[in-house]
């Protein structure tokens, strides 16, 4: 299969900006930045090296768009192809760090593009000063640049562009071997050991921070973050096809039995979806940033469906422990120290205890002991956490460690926590408490392992999410110019208190919560407004930051008509939107038109399910899903 044919390498490039928004949709809040921040610089899976077209904008480099909190970024006037450069995120915020670094300039100035193709593998462009074409393999760029003028390669570039972010050069110690140079630079958080052969052309000068190289140029770039030695040793290796490859044996873990535009989206969602966390096992370098993105639907998304990554992941999630016990929770690709996150508090505790529910290999002794040093840390000092939400995590960690080890640290406590973190009727949190990205009511309706022990008042908490997605309430005002302070925000989201629509990701599995109650329909009805107005093939396609794969993934699920609920086994039934799919040893087949949600039936292996919902156990042995629709 041509999966190239199938992808939209720029999507989730461009802001949505004032698009029509139908039904229910019409009734949510969207207020954070509605672009994904993707780049269609080619990479293989799991892998940040990848080539970028670099525009300078924020904030993968590729982005045309200023820095924006609150609203539609607005384009940088007159952007024009700058050069390009490595590493840039996946889908990130603002981490501060970026990964834009060893720019190649083929032209002095910047300049338009005439004509661009993308693939999995690399690109081809065409300016009216350059041609180029690229390849990327795991450790490799190649480039092949006829230009109007020399080109000029500057190592030590690293940054952006924008009025709130400034590139800036760093020295790099050139050395040269006849056509081929070992380069060091240190960028202060990360440092880096370039290689670079000169497969054609001449070399025209070569100073402290620059190569330049003749206008007809062919040359590769690998990298290391031990040695020079490994960054020498990685350029034999290279390989034109070794990404394509690598692609479709991922991609192939999935066999979709239509064409369609969903078909097409899918395969789009789930190539940017497995583009994080970066893995570099034989280096030591992990990107888990950050765990908050990524634990409820991407890491799932690998622990059900990608065994050797998944196993590699957890491995070494249990070395980032800090000297309380407690776990690391954002280990940026950088020489830094690990973070350890308010924002994430045990939210790998949550996630181990979920890989181990799904079967995933890794060293479950320790993870069992390092997990209950820092369940019993913060059940002795329950006075760190600040938010709401922290009580939350830890109410998860505590009964997601009873769902795989079967051990009780304390679920009569999870009991006590969760009464001091809700109202009196346990529908809404505190609504006193601090709250990130969201309100209370946001982060009221989370569904994970705790949620079972919350639902006391079903018909309180019916009502209370019908208001939260629109089927009840007026339409809401949405922020279309980007907001220079947050104060308007938050007195916005004081009084609108309504689904973000995946414009972010604090309530992005809210709609299963109708599932716990019995309200199928009402589920699906969110699911099928969430897809259609929220997402499209489309270059503006996606509706928020995609947050290192985490609305991706959350795509990939709900397209297949899946969704896991971290912390536990329990896989729910959605709302299929292919009619037909071999997902792993699953087979998920939708019967009904597409426009249908109200299920007439779901059955498993030709018996009716129970609570429309499988076991991790189920997806990985395999069967057949029939979802009917009426």
């Amino acid at each position: 299969m041509n999966y190239d044919e199938l992808i939209n390498f720029k999507w989730g490039s461009k802001p949505q900006g004032k698009i029509k928004r139908k039904h229910l949709a019409k009734k949510w809040m969207f207020i954070k930045p509605d672009v994904g921040n993707l780049s269609p610089a080619p990479q293989i899976p799991f892998c940040s090296f990848n080539i970028v077209p670099y525009f300078g904008g924020y904030p993968s480099g590729f982005s045309k768009y200023e820095y924006c909190a609150w609203g539609t970024p607005r384009k940088i006037e007159n952007a024009k192809l700058m050069g390009f450069t490595h590493f840039s995120f996946s889908g990130a915020g603002d981490l501060h760090n970026f990964h834009n670094y060893f720019l190649v300039k083929p032209s002095k100035d910047s300049v338009d593009v005439i004509k661009e193709n993308y693939s999995l593998n690399g690109f081809d462009l065409v300016t009216p000063v350059y041609t180029i074409k690229t390849i990327v393999n795991g450790r490799c760029a190649y480039y092949k640049i006829i230009s109007n003028e020399n080109i000029t390669l500057i190592p030590g570039f690293s940054g952006l562009t924008t009025k709130r972010y400034k590139s800036r050069i760093v020295n790099a110690h050139i050395k040269q071997n006849e056509k081929s140079f070992n380069i060091n630079v240190d960028y202060s958080f990360l440092y880096l050991y370039w290689r670079v052969k000169i497969i054609k052309g001449d070399i025209v000068k070569v100073t402290e921070s620059e190569i330049t190289l003749s206008r007809e140029a062919e040359f590769i770039i690998s990298f290391s973050t031990y040695s020079e030695e490994d960054a020498n040793s990685i350029i034999p290796t290279f390989n034109k096809t070794e990404a394509i490859n690598k692609w479709q044996s991922y991609f192939k873990v999935f066999d979709v039995k239509e064409s369609s535009n969903y078909k097409k989206l899918f395969y789009t969602a789930l190539m940017f979806a497995l583009k994080k966390p970066y893995i570099y096992d034989d280096e030591h370098i992990y990107d888990f940033a950050t765990m908050w993105d990524v634990y409820k639907t991407l890491l799932p998304l690998i622990f059900l469906f990608y065994k050797k990554e998944a196993s590699i992941i957890t491995n070494n999630m249990l070395k980032l422990v800090n000297e309380d016990g407690r776990f690391y929770h954002a280990n940026l690709f950088s020489i830094k120290k690990p973070v350890l996150s308010d924002q994430a508090i045990c939210l790998i505790n949550i996630s181990l205890s979920t890989a181990a529910q799904y079967g995933v290999e890794f060293d479950k002794e320790l993870a069992k002991k390092l997990q209950r040093n820092e369940i019993e840390y913060y059940l002795h000092n329950l006075d760190k956490l600040e938010r709401t939400t922290y009580l939350l995590d830890l109410c998860d960690a505590i009964t997601a460690y009873y769902n795989a080890y079967k051990i009780d640290l304390g679920l009569n406590k999870v009991k006590e926590l969760i009464n001091k973190a809700f109202e009196q009727d346990k529908v809404y949190l505190d609504k006193t408490s601090t709250y990130y990205e969201g309100n209370y009511s946001n982060y009221s309706f989370r569904v994970s392992s705790s949620t079972i022990y919350r639902l006391d008042n079903k018909a309180a908490l019916n009502k209370a999410l019908d208001k939260f997605f629109g089927f009840r309430g007026r339409n809401t005002h949405r922020f279309f110019k980007p907001v220079s302070t947050p104060v308007s925000v938050k007195v916005y989201m004081k009084h609108c208190k309504r689904f973000e629509g995946l414009n972010n990701e604090p309530d992005m599995e809210s709609m299963y919560l109708y599932s716990y109650l019995g309200n199928y329909e009402k589920q699906n009805k969110v699911i099928r407004d969430v897809v259609e107005n929220s997402f499209s093939l489309n270059n503006n396609g996606v509706p928020g930051n995609d947050d290192n794969g985490g609305l991706s993934s959350w795509l990939t699920f709900n397209l297949l008509g899946i969704f896991p609920i971290v912390g536990t086994n329990k896989i729910k039934v959605g709302l299929p939107f292919l009619s037909e799919v071999k997902a792993g040893n699953l087979i998920i087949k939708r019967h009904g038109e597409p426009r249908l949600y109200k299920y007439e039936k779901v059955l498993f292996n030709n018996k009716e399910l129970d609570n429309n919902e499988l076991t991790a156990e189920q997806v990985l042995k395999g069967g057949i899903l029939d979802v009917y629709l009426k």
